[in-house]
């Protein structure tokens, strides 16, 4: 297995069909922060992976200067 490098997040989906139809909802779970988002649609839960990778990105900026040179 390769050495791999860089920054990671872990998420927790749980997604469920509420009808036959094909509705579903579900949330999502940040793994690190513990925050958890109920979403009914894939956008809400696309948002939510985002801000959490922008969030990562913010942090690595703040804690090394040299990283994005």
């Amino acid at each position: 297995m390769e050495p791999t490098t860089g920054y990671y997040n872990t998420f927790i989906i749980r997604i469920w069909n509420l009808e036959p139809a094909g509705k579903f909802r579900g949330y999502i779970e940040h793994a690190r922060s513990r925050e958890r988002v109920y979403f009914d649609d894939l956008v809400n839960m696309n948002e939510f992976i985002k801000k959490n990778l922008d969030t990562a990105v913010r942090d690595l900026v703040i804690n090394d200067n040299n990283l994005f040179i």
